[in-house]
């Protein structure tokens, strides 16, 4: 949900803004490959999308779409797959979790930030805390929006985290 212009953005073989009553507003542009995840930016109505291109493993794309579903930007993930997108509405910071890799983390221009080097099965960002969750197979973490590390939880055994904001 975007709460900038109170409408949906839905993503899967296409992506599509729709308005409460499901009326499609937007297509966006055609797909190379499969749309995993999708995060707006509530303070200017655009959005982040994961792309997946090709198999699962190989490679893929984070896309910044305007809020009229023009491409802003296309950052390519050569060798791995973008597969989970959250965006800090207020900084403007988004981060992707990719197969394979560390957690990445761009500016609302698209600048790389430093990595996280820890390699997600997940992420996921709470603006109301501005706490950034993380999710290993060994851990979860808790971040501010600076990168202070708040809270750290191991197991022992190896899992399948899933955390929601």
């Amino acid at each position: 949900y975007n709460r900038f212009d109170g409408t949906f953005w839905i993503v899967g073989d296409q992506i599509r803004k729709v308005d409460p009553e499901g009326r499609e507003l937007v297509r966006g542009p055609a797909p190379t490959g499969s749309y995993e995840s999708v995060a707006p930016d509530q303070s200017d109505g655009s959005i982040w999308i994961a792309e997946v291109i090709g198999k699962p493993t190989e490679a893929g794309r984070i896309l910044h779409l305007q809020a009229s579903g023009e491409l802003l930007r296309a950052i390519p993930f050569p060798n791995n797959t973008p597969f989970h997108v959250v965006c800090d509405s207020k900084s403007g910071v988004v981060w992707v979790a990719s197969a394979g890799d560390y957690v990445k983390s761009f500016t609302r221009n698209g600048e790389l930030r430093p990595l996280l080097t820890v390699q997600p099965q997940d992420v996921s960002f709470r603006e109301r805390t501005g706490k950034l969750w993380l999710t290993t197979s060994e851990k979860i973490i808790a971040q501010d929006r600076a990168g202070t590390t708040l809270l750290t939880c191991t197991s022992k055994n190896q899992r399948q985290w899933i955390i929601a904001p």
